[in-house]
């Protein structure tokens, strides 16, 4: 059954505690919508998928935030607790020092199992609606993993860069020069874009650039996806 004493230290642990709680939640939050907006700036991209997307996000910072609240709340609690002489008063009245630490240490473990009930069965559906949303972003937009005028990496064995994306989805690129391993893609005015491949086994082959552009832009969605959790 809780004292006075208890209810008095977990209530000065609590004020702290969501005001820490509050300060490192957004300072976390400002650090994913930096990161984000400067991969998704500019993209094209609704309010409200951006929105829900640092939503899906947000879930995760609990983890990182918590374990640093519950320290820092502790500290600021008990620092109250000596400015004011109270912790000498509750050592004077016959409180062991362990009698004042109990209230605290109990609450951290419920905060404790709470967080692994939380990190358990509710973050995991979350990290998995934000990658499937991102997914779905950068499948249905190819231009968000391609800057024009820079050379880019993102397709395997292949160094590709281009001057201009257009089209209504900006699914279409404008003087493409692209270097792949024995081989060149390169734009034929007469017939649209042509991947001209050589090695010492194979002889010239040629295929549409819109051939192949769907399957490099699913194995990019799921890159850019999974890179993206990972730095998270």
């Amino acid at each position: 059954m809780l004292k006075k004493l208890d209810l008095y230290i977990i209530k000065t642990f609590l004020g702290p505690f969501i005001f820490i709680f509050s300060i490192l939640f957004f300072i976390f939050m400002v650090n994913i919508i930096w990161i984000q907006m400067f991969n998704l700036g500019g993209k094209g991209l609704t309010t409200w998928e951006l929105t829900k997307l640092f939503y899906y996000l947000s879930v995760g910072v609990i983890k990182m935030v918590l374990p640093l609240t519950v320290l820092l709340a502790s500290i600021m609690a008990f620092g109250g607790f000596g400015e004011r002489y109270e912790l000498a008063a509750m050592k004077a009245a016959g409180a062991p020092l362990i009698r004042i630490i109990r209230p605290l240490f109990l609450t951290s473990l419920v905060l404790a199992f709470i967080l692994f009930l939380f990190s358990n069965f509710v973050i995991p559906d979350f990290q998995r609606k934000a990658k499937n949303m991102l997914y779905n972003i950068v499948s249905s937009k190819p231009a968000l993993n391609f800057t024009p005028g820079q050379f880019i990496n993102s397709l395997p064995g292949t160094t590709i860069k281009f001057d201009q994306l257009y089209g209504k989805n900006d699914e279409l690129m404008n003087q493409i020069f692209a270097l792949k391993k024995d081989g060149i893609l390169e734009r034929n005015d007469a017939s649209g874009y042509y991947l001209i491949t050589k090695t010492s086994e194979i002889p010239f082959t040629q295929a549409t650039f819109e051939n192949s552009k769907e399957r490099v832009r699913l194995e990019l969605a799921h890159e850019y996806a999974d890179k993206e959790l990972e730095i998270l």
